[in-house]
């Protein structure tokens, strides 16, 4: 059974180039050879062996040509090398996995960050299950905060969104309706434009004029306005979730002063924690996981490396069980999500997949930037998502 990794390679080069420190991803090829030659051992996919196939992307063409990047990287694995899977830890869009979908190919991702709507359009033969999507993220992020006092009905909101039709979704179907339940309309909003959405002088002019104090960025990571606004000399409260890196990436990439009362929600820990207090494993899969990477030489202290190598091998492992306890159908996702499964997730705290949706993340724990250590904490045990 053949099955394509899908990753990119020179990460850290072109995320220096944006001036992004901290962010390492590891050798995707070896942890997934690592996990694979572990699976095999247990008896494949329903008793079929894994036969690996190389799904690389160039990070640098990525950025000045990402369409093309990815569109390059699905002809490879789907034409060329004919996979029935693609396992991966990137971000895709709705176009990109419609790309897997036309050739009825099965993309597992839990860092893909596609659009709760995208998501379920697509549901048939893409799953995330240690991911929470943006707008379902948005849902518990603003319940989270408004329980917690960090937003108040004295609060001026400024919202922050991708300038794309996923980013617009977010605002329009999740963000806005959940501020509105709480009495709250945005001070500000904001789309960030371009690639990386690097450029947000504007945004900050733009919101400190509306005298914003909290700003909620959902779907586009608060980095580039963090760096923007100290420049300024602005620094409002951030909310923050998983999918920004809070521990792994923020807490040595921002500038401190910005992280100030940041507040949110986190449902991967090697994301959410970094110089702060991780919980144990949250199965004997994430041991497992980590033995593995171990053995094959692949051990990092790297908290985003670490955050990767546990997405990849969630994934992998959820495909064995899936496989295992369903046959290997071409309605195999359909088949976990109607008849259940059991499985320990590796990356998350708990996974429930179900009808109408592609993520599978069911429990979260709150978050919150800790002066005292400058370090991301968490301040909460675990709570039940919708």
């Amino acid at each position: 059974m053949r099955v394509g990794v899908l990753y990119f390679d020179g990460a850290e080069r072109a995320a220096g180039a944006l001036g992004i420190s901290g962010l390492s991803t590891g050798d995707a090829m070896q942890q997934a050879k690592a996990v694979v030659a572990h699976l095999n051992a247990t008896g494949g996919l329903a008793g079929r062996r894994i036969d690996l196939r190389d799904g690389r992307m160039d990070a640098a063409r990525a950025v000045s040509d990402p369409e093309g990047t990815y569109a390059a990287a699905c002809a490879s694995l789907t034409e060329d090398q004919k996979v029935s899977y693609v396992v991966s830890y990137v971000n895709f869009t709705q176009s990109r996995l419609a790309c897997y979908a036309k050739r009825g190919v099965t993309v597992l991702d839990d860092q893909a960050a596609v659009s709760d709507g995208a998501g379920a359009q697509l549901a048939r033969t893409f799953a995330g299950p240690g991911e929470l999507a943006p707008g379902r993220a948005a849902l518990e992020l603003v319940d989270a905060l408004w329980r917690r006092g960090w937003l108040t009905s004295a609060s001026k909101v400024g919202t922050l969104v991708p300038d794309t039709p996923d980013g617009a979704e977010i605002e329009t179907r999740y963000l806005l309706p959940a501020l509105k339940k709480y009495g709250l309309t945005p001070a500000a909003q904001a789309r960030a434009s371009g690639a990386s959405g690097a450029n947000q002088n504007g945004i900050v002019l733009q919101f400190r004029s509306a005298g914003v104090d909290r700003v909620i960025p959902m779907g586009q990571s608060p980095l580039f306005l963090m760096n923007a606004a100290e420049s300024q000399g602005y620094r409002p409260a951030y909310a923050v979730n998983s999918g920004f890196g809070p521990g792994a990436l923020l807490e040595t990439a921002a500038p401190r002063g910005q992280l100030e009362n940041a507040a949110g929600i986190g449902w991967s820990k090697f994301l959410d924690i970094g110089a702060g207090t991780r919980p144990g494993p949250v199965s004997s899969n994430e041991t497992l996981c980590f033995t593995l990477m171990q053995k094959a030489g692949q051990r990092s202290t790297s908290a985003t490396t670490q955050a990767f190598q546990l997405a990849l091998c969630n994934v992998l492992m959820f495909l064995k069980a899936a496989a295992d306890q369903h046959g290997l159908a071409p309605a195999l996702l359909d088949r976990v999500r109607s008849q259940g499964l059991r499985f320990p997730p590796a990356d998350t705290y708990a996974i429930r997949m179900q009808a109408g949706r592609a993520d599978g993340a069911a429990a979260y724990r709150d978050l919150a930037f800790d002066n005292g250590c400058s370090c991301f904490q968490y301040v909460s045990g675990d709570r039940a998502t919708r």
